[in-house]
């Protein structure tokens, strides 16, 4: 959610301030002048294309008239941003500076005075109800008095769930070069860039699966597919999307195409899946969903009940490039002062383009020797090392440990910031209050590592995450910290789930990378589980089984023993409430979706203990005989009966 802040700027800096802060405050981004990047457009055009990116509009009349439009003798950019506002329909909120209970103009000279004293007149012949301040402080809760009433009637008028390229990816762009952004040319993926060109003509085919594991260019290769359609719209789902009855109404006639990126995450996503099939009655229209591996089984299980297989185009997982494709980005990266590094940046990197677009960048800047190039596992530590300390630089010094605050987001995200069950747990090891864990949060996000999706955020991008996480978890030679431990012991009550999700991952990656699991990184967590599981009756057992789903991609094996000690040992009864029992059937129908989970494992991994086998090597060894369980208990949301294991 994108609100556009329009006023004058020299005199009511202080207004606008106050404005930006309420506005965040209240779980939507700030838009305006101090946030334009440089360009060859005019001052006019860029503002009035950043309004229409927008949801509403926020309108501060102080004294001053601003500056006419060049083009126009009585026109004010102020003006101007108001009447395209109206015209545009966007919901917009007045706000009129007084001094002693009065509004006054004070410009002495022509035009200026007649242009402030027609547009104040204009705003109010708009038939909008203003509201009048005497300080940025007044101004702040007039504001946020506004967003809530707005907010309680559904936000009516704002565009909620789609976004064009542009705006999707504004974001990442800044006057001066970052370290992670869309710049950098695409190399070696023509033919995937084909693939997707191919599913677009295809008029029987409308939803697109692209697979990839963090950090493989995913975004990128979608990014420029985008720009190089020709008589298409190309939407993206919002990261701070909310769904509403009026959704379909924001996709315009013609040949359209939806992108969701990192469609795991959207949780609205089979309402998005019925307007695609609906929609398509009337035009050409295709949705493309971008995910990691593990979130296939998730968006098959979607897709299964609204489209037929022959609708549905499943791409090739995205892979590493080809060696001469990462030579020609590490190239670019480097630039032509460092060429000599291409090779080894290129074989220390070649899995993943983020590592050779950053690290190229860092050599080039000299924040990192390229001495470091001979040995892989330093030079990826220290990319990410100075890629997290890159923005880290830029917040505040003070009472806030940056660090620290973002390990405990990547162990537990994505959050809900307002939350006193992250609050409180974070406040305790960080020794913070609240409202400075808020405002860290919101410096965070204003400085792009954390990025909004609805009401929860999460670090960006994603491969930082993990770089932050293992590193909070496991010391240089790979033993367990304890942290792990630490996150699980605190934010297990709400964030058992995310938690297991998330440190199961890592130990998985691990894994892979290793070939042998990290001693003591989740076995004490494993044994409270397992300890908890037996001392819990039907309910409790049924809440460990949900919050265990995500984890069981990864930690197949430790879940199974829990599934095997839920078939072995009935659970006590529970009756939550007088007339509803939790029983041992309950238990045992959590199972099922355990099944349907597994449908992905073989895309995440060629180890034989996680493929799609998992369930019958995994519940042999362990000494669990499925074929003797009840048909019922293994019914899948597909309607499986159970023969196939």
């Amino acid at each position: 959610m994108r609100i556009f802040i329009s006023s004058t700027f020299r005199d009511l800096q202080p207004e606008r301030q106050a404005a930006i802060d309420s506005l965040r405050r209240s779980d939507v981004v700030p838009w305006g002048m101090e946030l334009f990047v440089s360009e060859s457009s005019t001052p006019l055009e860029v503002a009035l294309r950043e309004l229409r990116l927008s949801d509403a509009v926020v309108l501060i009349i102080g004294f001053k008239a601003g500056s006419l439009i060049p083009e126009s003798a009585d026109l004010t950019y102020t003006a101007a941003e108001f009447r395209t506002a109206r015209e545009l329909g966007r919901p917009t909120w007045v706000f009129i500076r007084t001094e002693a209970g009065t509004w006054r103009n004070a410009e002495t000279a022509e035009p200026l005075k007649t242009a402030l004293d027609e547009f104040k007149r204009a705003v109010l012949d708009a038939h909008l109800t203003p509201a009048y301040f005497d300080s940025p402080n007044r101004l702040q809760v007039e504001l946020l008095l506004a967003l809530q009433r707005w907010d309680s009637e559904g936000r009516p008028g704002a565009r909620l769930t789609f976004t064009t390229v542009e705006e999707f990816f504004a974001p990442y762009r800044s006057t001066e070069r970052r370290l992670f952004d869309f710049d950098q040319t695409l190399q070696g993926r023509s033919d995937e860039i084909q693939a997707l060109n191919t599913f677009h003509a295809n008029p029987e085919l409308i939803v697109g699966v692209l697979p990839g594991r963090g950090g493989t260019g995913k975004s990128k290769l979608l990014h420029d597919w985008a720009g190089s359609l020709e008589n298409v719209r190309v939407l993206y789902v919002r990261e701070d999307a909310a769904w509403h009855p009026e959704a379909a109404k924001e996709i315009p006639s013609g040949s359209v195409v939806i992108v969701a990126d990192d469609a795991h995450r959207v949780d609205f996503l089979d309402k998005l899946l019925v307007l695609v099939r609906n929609l398509r009655q009337r035009q050409n229209l295709k949705l493309v969903l971008s995910l990691r591996p593990s979130g296939i089984s998730q968006i098959d299980a979607a897709l299964a009940s609204r489209f037929e297989p022959s609708q549905i185009h499943r791409f090739a997982q995205l892979e590493r490039m080809r060696y001469q494709s990462v030579i020609a980005l590490a190239e670019e990266s480097l630039g032509l002062e460092h060429l000599q590094y291409a090779p080894a940046l290129a074989a220390v990197s070649a899995d993943t383009p983020l590592v050779t677009v950053v690290g190229g960048r860092l050599i080039a800047r000299g924040d990192i020797p390229p001495a470091l190039l001979a040995n892989e596992e330093d030079f990826r530590h220290q990319v990410f090392d100075r890629f997290s300390a890159e923005y880290e630089r830029l917040l505040p010094a003070g009472t806030v440990d940056w660090r620290k605050l973002l390990n405990l987001i990547a162990a537990v995200g994505p959050l809900m910031p307002k939350a006193e069950n992250f609050l409180n747990p974070t406040g305790e090891i960080l020794r913070l209050r609240s409202d400075e864990i808020l405002q860290a949060l919101d410096c965070l996000e204003r400085h792009g590592l954390l990025l909004r999706g609805g009401r929860l955020v999460r670090i960006v991008p994603d491969l930082l995450s993990d770089f932050l996480l293992e590193g909070a978890c496991l010391t240089r030679a790979g033993e367990s910290t304890g942290f792990a431990d630490l996150v699980f012991r605190r934010y297990k009550p709400a964030y058992l789930s995310n938690t297991l999700r998330n440190l199961g991952e890592l130990d998985w990656r691990i894994t892979q990378r290793n070939q042998a699991p990290v001693v003591g990184l989740l076995d004490q967590i494993w044994t409270e589980i397992s300890a908890a599981f037996e001392r819990a009756d039907a309910g409790g057992r049924v809440q460990i089984l949900e919050a265990l789903r995500e984890a069981a991609l990864f930690q197949p094996a430790h879940v199974m023993r829990l599934i095997r000690r839920a078939i072995e040992s009935p659970a006590v009864p529970v009756e939550p409430t007088s007339d509803w029992s939790l029983t041992q059937e309950h238990v045992l129908g959590e199972i099922p979706h355990y099944y349907a989970r597994s449908r992905s494992i073989s895309s995440i991994s060629t180890r034989p203990s996680i493929r799609f086998g998992f369930w019958r090597s995994s519940a042999t060894s362990l000494g669990i005989d499925i074929q003797r369980m009840p048909a019922v208990y293994l019914k899948t949301l597909h309607g499986t009966n159970g023969s196939s294991l």
